[in-house]
């Protein structure tokens, strides 16, 4: 039994040697990715580093839940070949209208056509007129307060949007006499064009102002827009045009929605979008002009379909798995479940696996793609969709048994070399250690888990909001390293060896870190040590076995008055006290990332990724250790519409004083004449 351990902690030492172990920089999207909204979008290049890590040169990738495309757009990109499927029709849509190529100046021809059509209907119930110098005017959008989600017809208009020739800025007014008139008679509209009227919009959460149907959704004169641009958008185009003007189409349909709630951070009134995860009718929304919203989703259709036409040239659309094989095609994108996947790969020819399963009950993707699909006509077949709808054992149980069978229908799929990764994010422990029972339990080998942190904007960072809201759980996801598992590496599980690589590991991770560490940090770098077994059939082992050595090995505080689990950090009891708390490293590498981009400053969350990618998994520090060492060294300074940062004066003065302490040696070096290194630089003041 010994030797069999031996064995497999050689094997894993071998396969760790040859992995990332430091998270990426993420960047912020460009416009392929800004074309259509769609939840859980993961940062584009840290998918295609992986990709381009991972995955041989014309390899196969796989993404079984593909959701808006992001690994088939980085695959192609990176020229590997990708299958990509997805339950949500919507999903495909976009991954389809995204890498299919399309020319721009037929597509620029329909988008005119159909604005001229229709701009004389819709025009005039939008007209307002102007403040400053009483001409006529159209408005932008419309502010409403509604207290009664039941009684929308009569919400109250507090505040107009619009643009007038008098001036280059939207302007705002009060509503006033002509505006109140034009608001009722446009509820008389008749609405002759199809739009998706028997719509029911499903529960996401629990609510008073949840809207029920598409006229919650909707002012009548916004429906009445809304099916007048679908009707011209059928009529004036067809094929990769129309899909474009369409995905336009279905990413303009929340901005003009009464989802678009207001945003009065930055002291003036604008449209804060749809942000909440489910239906619920804001209780200040904006009633946005339509045809203004499609213009600018066109705009940013046609941005991204420009740099789609330039960067995506290797995409060849497959009929089949057979073409990808074959070296006919480069992508089969499909609406499919990970269910159905054995039938439509055969063999295990998949060299890589980079996807992002749904999580619990955390984001219903295709409750939330209801309103596109239903004005789209997308079929739907919701009854395979893997989903935790409700938070009850019965409903996680049916979930977790769900997306374990969908990993087993992987691993029947890859190669036994191939490399898997599957980003995951959760905030309690529990989920965690049921997670990782779900990827063992699908026929894998946990290898490693990596942290990848989020970007966040200096107003995140230094007013205080960075672990406010996620103080239980990392600012960021975790990607899992995978491996298939073999059926003939099943081996007896040894309790006492079990417990005492779990302690052993635990005391290696508190060494390192020199400082209390949160308990689900811990626990997800033990999973990947412990045989798998262990995830399979108790998983709360891990648990039972540090809390068996509390007051011997390990001590645990709550840094907070919440006797959750996630608020536990764990230390040694006998700390060693030549180790350097991560805390002093974490405030030595923000420093040497300041001094290293001293003459430019720091821009928006450079600090966090350098910081982030000086660490190997196991030492990555805690959000809110940075953010306290950032607002101690750093200061911010605002340059024209940036805000960059730099070392603040008191430790500027103490690098000053370091450099002067060794031109002093130096010059006492060269005095003495010892054999010393002197760059120019230096010798140049010495001599001065």
């Amino acid at each position: 039994m010994r030797t069999l351990e031996n064995n497999k902690k050689s094997e894993n030492r071998e396969i760790e040697s040859s992995i990332v172990s430091y998270p990426y920089g993420s960047k912020f999207t460009t416009s392929l990715y800004r074309m259509h909204k769609y939840w859980g979008r993961k940062p584009p290049n840290v998918i295609g580093d992986y990709i381009e890590n991972y995955c041989p040169k014309d390899g196969i990738v796989l993404d079984p839940f593909v959701g808006a495309g992001t690994t088939a757009i980085e695959a192609i990109r990176r020229g590997r070949k990708v299958i990509g499927i997805d339950i949500n029709p919507l999903a495909i849509f976009i991954t389809k209208a995204t890498l299919t190529p399309v020319r721009l100046a037929p597509l620029e021809a329909a988008f005119r056509s159909i604005i001229d059509e229709i701009i004389s209907e819709i025009s005039p119930w939008y007209e307002t007129r102007c403040a400053r110098c009483g001409n006529e005017a159209y408005i932008s959008y419309v502010v409403y307060s509604g207290e009664n989600v039941d009684d929308l017809q009569h919400e109250v208009p507090i505040q107009i949007s619009y643009k007038c020739t008098c001036d280059t800025r939207t302007l705002t007014k009060e509503p006033d006499n002509k505006d109140y008139g034009l608001i009722e008679t446009s509820r008389q509209i008749e609405i002759t064009d199809w739009y998706p009227n028997n719509l029911k919009l499903p529960q996401i959460r629990r609510g008073a102002r949840e809207a029920k149907g598409i006229r919650d959704l909707y002012t009548w004169r916004n429906l009445y827009s809304l099916a007048k641009i679908h009707s011209a958008i059928l009529h004036h185009s067809s094929g990769t045009v129309r899909d474009c003007l369409l995905l336009a189409f279905s990413s303009s349909l929340p901005q003009c929605s009464r989802l678009s709630g207001v945003d009065r951070r930055r002291g003036r009134v604008s449209a804060m979008g749809w942000i909440l995860t489910s239906f619920r009718i804001m209780k200040e929304h904006i009633e946005r002009n339509p045809l203004e919203a499609f213009c600018f989703a066109f705009r940013r259709v046609l941005r991204g379909k420009t740099e789609a036409n330039s960067e995506l040239i290797a995409y060849y659309e497959a009929e089949s798995a057979n073409d990808i094989f074959h070296g006919k095609a480069t992508a089969l994108i499909r609406q499919a479940s990970v269910q159905d996947l054995q039938d439509i790969l055969e063999g295990n020819q998949v060299d890589y696996v980079f996807t992002d399963p749904p999580h619990g009950p955390s984001l219903q993707y295709m409750k939330l793609s209801t309103l596109s699909n239903a004005w789209l006509k997308l079929p739907l077949h919701s009854e395979k969709e893997i989903i935790q709808e409700r938070p009850s054992q019965e409903s996680q149980r049916e979930y977790a048994n769900k997306l374990q069978l969908a990993f087993k229908n992987i691993r029947d799929v890859v190669s036994d070399k191939a490399k898997i990764h599957v980003y995951f994010r959760t905030k309690r422990e529990e989920d965690w250690l049921d997670a990782a029972g779900i990827l063992v339990g699908g026929g894998f080998k946990l290898v490693r888990p990596i942290f990848q942190p989020q970007r966040y904007s200096f107003r995140t960072t230094f007013r205080g909001r960075v672990g406010s809201t996620t103080r239980a759980s990392h600012p960021g996801d975790w990607i899992l390293h995978l491996k298939p598992e073999h059926e003939d590496s099943e081996s007896v599980l040894d309790i006492n060896t079990t417990e005492k690589t779990i302690t052993e590991e635990t005391e290696l991770i508190l060494r390192e870190r020199g400082q209390p560490t949160r308990l689900k940090f811990i626990l997800m770098h033990i999973a990947c040590k412990v045989p798998s077994e262990v995830l399979k059939t108790d998983p709360g082992l891990i648990v039972r076995t540090l809390e068996k050595h509390l007051g011997d090995k390990f001590t645990k505080q709550d840094q907070t008055e919440s006797s959750k689990i996630s608020d536990e950090f764990w230390s040694l009891k006998k700390a060693a006290k030549t180790t350097k708390p991560l805390d002093s490293l974490v405030e030595k590498a923000a420093i040497q990332a300041l001094i290293g981009r001293e003459a430019l400053g720091s821009s928006r969350p450079y600090l966090f990724q350098a910081i982030y990618s000086r660490f190997p998994s196991v030492l990555t520090p805690d959000q809110t250790t940075i953010e306290t060492i950032l607002k101690k060294v750093a200061v911010i300074q605002k340059e024209g519409k940036d805000k960059k940062l730099y070392l603040n004066e008191e430790f500027m003065n103490k690098r000053e004083l370091h450099s002067e302490l060794i031109l002093a040696l130096l010059r006492i070096g060269v005095k003495q004449d010892f054999q010393i290194y002197i760059s120019p630089k230096a010798l140049k003041r010495i001599n001065n």
